[in-house]
């Protein structure tokens, strides 16, 4: 069998490998001497990022744990089988990408084998005993940025529970006085079948109505249920083992935003704009509403901000919840909670910076497991202090493995205080502008970002050359909506590549683009790494000679509307010394094109084609952003839980 690898990214993209089945083992990564290969600069990828092994007439992959390969979006596991040409993306799912494609090499007389079906792998075996007695389907886990973070709440993996981290504080009399208010949630098939399951428990609202306090991602099980035609319910732990459907949930609405928010960073960080982070989901609460208020047993007492603010590490703690991943004699129609006693770890904001809010973010010793998301963590006195929400573990084909740290989190309990009463909208604005400022802590010079692409444009183009210019944007330009620009005219040899890069100390955005000198509704066929911001980054192939003008743009004002003000710049525009020289880069400045301008504005949108520009967009990126090498180490960023998180 041969392997056919093909680079489908920068910088060696379309690049083809082919290896025959001499090759026992096909190693990827920066470390020299790799089959597939990549430039020390390109931190995304790790030294020894994966290999594949050939072995009984197949390809399999061997996954180093601290790096990630994913398929289809998911990631592979060690051992899984190549099976026929796939598309693996590395480091993250939005990661450098490589085109697989093994093919048998028939010999003379080959005759093919009877089909005889596929064995299971332990993997299948393990799905295919999913359920409640022991684990539950449906696998749900949330990658943010470089980490693997799973909930507590029952999903599709095996998840061991670890023999308490504990102090000696006796907890039994709050366990026994309280769990009676701690019920089961459970996703509820027509059929009466149970489908997923967590923790939640009784809290009184404002109004004086009793509901169940929970995770978000807890709450959002509503929506799917729904979706399926099941009811999400919640079961009481006590005979008769009373049942109450569940009618609305509340989630706090920073919950997503603060998903969004790390999504956006998780985009830039792929494009060096940030150094890698890695943080675990926050805002993590929800409220139940129960179809009825008949027999809800009593309100656990919340915890007040004098006993949150004094919260420290080494402090007791214990939960009460029903993890149930892995443990036998679990029934779902006659629950009982588990109780565990650990210590609080350490006490951070959401962001593990000073400026990032307060310390509502609580890392913990409690061993749990899938099934208890959502559960109440109580101190020593009785009040509860945090949500149990999710914590550290290893991914293999077995399923998710506890973390030897066993550092696990929890969120604290003013975040589910100020949901109840109503303040978690009101507060929104500020906590999104309190986390812009926070992410600033990992911010990258762009001018550190562009000399990154330089670099790697070097390792594939040999030695370089290039055009500079230290300049500003000039007078507002028709041609690209009014907004403040300045132009140059290049010269294009037929058979080289070229690299733009262009930044600005401001933190305006701006934008390059590569036009026909001839016409200026037309776009060059550039491949776009950085769309816009303060550093601008694109690639322009080989193939396209002639004269072209190269326009620097400032892109908009706060408010969205057209930038008329001068901005600084850096343009550079490198290309091979060993390709024909350019033009001169001759500055032509604004609207100095010769033609009429089009009738339509710039875009800040690119065309609906992305592949047919029009004259209509002359300027826009045609291109998705492909993510460029970044520095920092094997395991990631400068802070986080480490490269392997996960929890439920």
């Amino acid at each position: 069998m041969t392997l056919k690898v093909t680079y489908k990214s920068p910088p060696y993209r379309d690049k083809v490998l082919d290896f025959d089945d001499t090759v026992q083992t096909i190693r990827f990564g920066r470390t020299p001497g790799s089959e597939v290969a990549f430039p020390e600069e390109m931190a995304i990828i790790g030294h020894d990022h994966f290999a594949l092994r050939h072995e009984a007439g197949a390809y399999k992959f061997v996954i180093n744990p601290h790096h990630r390969v994913y398929l289809y979006g998911r990631d592979v596991f060690d051992g899984q089988e190549l099976g026929g040409a796939n598309e693996v993306r590395l480091g993250t799912k939005e990661g450098p990408r490589l085109l697989l494609e093994p093919a048998t090499a028939h010999a003379a007389g080959y005759v093919s084998t009877e089909p005889q079906g596929r064995s299971a792998t332990e993997a299948d075996v393990a799905r295919s005993n999913a359920r409640w007695t022991h684990i539950l389907g449906g696998a749900v886990a949330l990658l943010l940025l470089v980490g693997l973070f799973a909930y507590w709440s029952l999903r599709d993996s095996i998840q061991p529970i670890y023999a308490s981290a504990g102090s000696g504080t006796d907890f039994s009399a709050i366990i026994a006085k309280y769990q009676k208010s701690v019920f089961l949630v459970d996703e509820v098939d027509a059929g009466g079948g149970s489908h997923s399951g967590a923790t939640a428990w009784v809290v009184q609202m404002p109004d004086g109505t009793r509901a169940f306090a929970t995770n978000a991602h807890v709450g959002e099980m509503l929506t799917e249920a729904r979706s399926k035609g099941y009811r999400l319910v919640v079961r009481s732990p006590v005979a008769p083992y009373t049942e109450y459907t569940i009618t609305d949930a509340l989630v706090h609405p920073a919950y997503a935003a603060f998903n969004a928010t790390v999504a956006d960073a998780y985009k830039k960080a792929s494009t060096g704009a940030l150094r890698e982070v890695q943080l675990s989901p926050a805002y993590d609460v929800a409220v139940l509403i129960p179809d009825r208020q008949d027999g809800i047993p009593d309100p656990l007492p919340l915890a007040k901000d004098v006993t949150l603010k004094a919260l420290h590490a080494g402090q007791p703690i214990a939960f009460i919840g029903y993890p149930a991943e892995n443990l036998v004699s679990f029934d779902t129609n006659a629950p009982t909670p588990t109780s565990q006693v650990g210590i609080i770890t350490s006490l951070r904001n959401f962001f593990l910076t000073a400026d990032g809010g307060p310390a509502q973010l609580i890392e913990d010793s409690l061993p749990s497991a899938g099934g208890a998301s959502g559960s109440p963590i109580f101190d020593a006195n009785g009040n509860v202090v945090a949500l149990l929400s999710g914590g550290n573990n290893i991914t293999s084909k077995e399923g998710r493995i506890p973390n030897a740290a066993l550092v696990n989190f929890a969120q604290r309990v003013d975040l589910l205080v100020e949901l109840m009463n109503g303040r978690a909208s009101a507060d929104l604005a500020d906590n999104r502008r309190m986390w812009a400022d926070a992410l600033t802590r990992w911010s990258r010079p762009p001018e550190a970002i562009a000399a990154v692409y330089a670099k790697s444009f070097e390792e594939t183009e040999g030695k370089l050359t290039s055009f500079s210019k230290d300049g500003q944007t000039g007078a507002p330009d028709a041609l690209f909506d009014k907004r403040s620009a300045e132009t140059y005219d290049f010269g294009l040899a037929a058979d080289t590549r070229y690299l733009v890069t262009a930044y600005t100390p401001s933190k305006k955005p701006i934008r390059v683009v590569v036009y026909n000198a001839d016409d200026p509704g037309s776009l060059l066929d550039t491949t776009v790494y950085v769309a816009d911001g303060p550093l601008t980054v694109l690639e322009v192939p080989a193939g396209t000679p002639g004269k072209v003008k190269i326009a620097v743009i400032s892109e908009a004002t706060d408010n969205g509307s057209p930038d008329t003000s001068p901005v600084p710049f850096k343009l550079n525009v490198y290309w091979s010394t060993s390709k024909p020289a350019p033009g001169n880069g001759q500055q032509t400045g604004s609207s100095r094109t010769g033609h009429t301008p089009p009738a339509q504005p710039a875009p800040t949108q690119p065309p609906a084609n992305p592949d047919q520009p029009t004259p209509e967009h002359p300027a826009a990126p045609t291109h998705p952003a492909q993510p460029p090498p970044a520095s920092g180490g094997d395991n990631g960023g400068d802070v986080g839980q480490g490269p392997n998180q996960s929890t439920h």
